[in-house]
C-alpha cells in the first residue's frame, strides 16, 4: 500500500471525525441550544477554527499527493464544493456573531444558523466523498457530472444520514443527553447498518473488500462495543474511546478500498511521481505533527486545565 496514500487518508480521518463531531454538536444546537449553551460554548468556542485548519492542511495535502486528480475534482465537484465553501464561511460567521452577541434569544438564533449552514455544508462534502467512493453522478471519461445524480444519489442521501446518526451518538455521549447509552447504541447501530447496507448496494467492489477484510470491520466493532461498555460503567475515557474507534474506522475503511476510486478507477494513477514520494512524506509528517501539537495543546488548555475532572 502507498505511504502516500495512508498519510493522506490518516489526514483525512482527523478532518473527517472533527466535522462529524462539529455535526453533532450543530445538531444539539439546533434542537436544544438552551438546555446545553454552556457545554456546546466550552466546546465550540475553542475549536471550531481547527476544524478550518485541518480542511487547508488536509487539501494542500491533497494536491501534493494527487496533483492530477485536483484538476478532475475541481472540474466534477465545482458546484457541491463552491457550495460546501460557501455553507463554511457562513457557518463561521454565524458563530462568531453568536459569541459577541452575548447571551439571549440573538444569540440563540445565530446559534441555530450556524447549526443549519453547518449541517448544509456537511452534506454537500459527504456527497463529494460518496460520489469519490462510487463514481455515481460522475464521467471521469469526459470529466462531466450529472450533479442532480451526484448529489441526490441513494449512496450520498444514505452516507449523510448515517453520519447524521454517528454525530448524535456522539453528541449524544459528549455532552451527556439523557438516557445516553440507549440513545447513543442505537443511533450508532443503525448507522453502521444504514452505511453498510449502502455500500452493498451501490459501490459493491467497495463492499467486496469489507468482506474480504472482515476482520478489519471486526476490529472496529471491537473498539465500537469496548467504548460503549466503557459508557454503561460510566468512565470517563468512554468518549476518547469513541473518538479513536472513529479516527480507526475510517482508516479502515480507506484500507479496504485502497486502491479504487470513482468505484473502479485506481488512485494509484493520480499519485504524485515516486520521486516526490520522500519529500512529501517527510513535509507532511513535520506538518501533521505541528498541527496535532497544536490541537493538544488547544485541548489541555481550553477543557483539561480548565476542569480536571476532565
Amino acid at each position: 500500500m502507498n505511504p502516500l496514500y495512508i498519510a493522506n487518508y490518516l489526514i483525512f480521518s482527523v478532518f473527517l471525525t472533527l466535522l462529524i463531531m462539529e455535526i453533532g454538536a450543530a445538531l444539539l444546537a439546533l434542537l436544544s441550544y438552551s438546555n446545553y449553551r454552556e457545554k456546546l460554548r466550552r466546546y465550540l468556542l475553542p475549536i471550531w477554527e481547527v476544524d478550518g485548519t485541518f480542511a487547508a492542511f488536509y487539501l494542500v495535502n491533497f494536491e501534493a499527493t494527487y496533483p492530477t486528480l485536483l484538476g478532475l475534482a475541481g472540474t466534477v465537484y465545482v458546484l457541491p464544493l463552491l457550495l460546501a465553501g460557501a455553507s463554511f464561511i457562513l457557518r463561521s460567521v454565524f458563530l462568531v456573531y453568536a459569541e459577541v452577541i452575548g447571551a439571549g434569544k440573538t444569540e440563540e438564533n445565530y446559534m441555530k444558523m450556524y447549526a443549519v449552514c453547518t449541517l448544509v455544508m456537511s452534506f454537500f462534502a459527504i456527497s463529494v466523498f460518496g460520489s469519490g467512493l462510487s463514481g455515481i453522478g460522475i464521467n471521469v471519461a469526459t470529466n462531466s457530472a450529472d450533479l442532480l445524480t451526484l448529489i441526490l444519489s441513494p449512496l450520498n442521501l444514505m452516507l449523510f444520514l448515517g453520519i447524521i446518526l454517528i454525530a448524535a451518538f456522539l453528541a449524544i455521549n459528549y455532552f451527556e443527553v439523557g438516557g445516553r447509552l440507549k440513545r447513543g447504541t442505537l443511533a450508532v447501530s443503525a448507522a453502521i447498518i444504514l452505511i453498510l447496507v449502502g455500500i452493498l448496494q451501490y459501490a459493491p467492489s467497495l463492499f467486496a473488500g469489507i468482506v474480504t477484510n472482515i476482520y478489519l470491520l471486526a476490529i472496529s466493532l471491537a473498539i465500537l462495543a469496548a467504548a460503549l461498555v466503557l459508557q454503561l460503567k460510566k468512565n470517563r475515557y468512554a468518549n476518547h474511546l469513541s473518538i479513536i474507534w472513529l479516527i480507526v474506522s475510517i482508516n479502515l475503511l480507506g484500507i479496504v478500498g485502497y486502491p479504487s476510486i470513482f468505484g473502479s478507477q485506481s488512485i494509484l494513477q493520480y499519485l504524485a511521481s515516486s520521486a516526490a514520494t520522500l519529500p512529501l512524506l517527510i513535509i507532511t509528517t513535520i506538518g501533521g505533527a505541528a498541527v496535532a501539537l497544536s490541537l493538544a495543546v488547544l485541548v489541555y488548555v481550553s477543557y483539561i486545565r480548565k476542569d480536571p475532572t476532565y
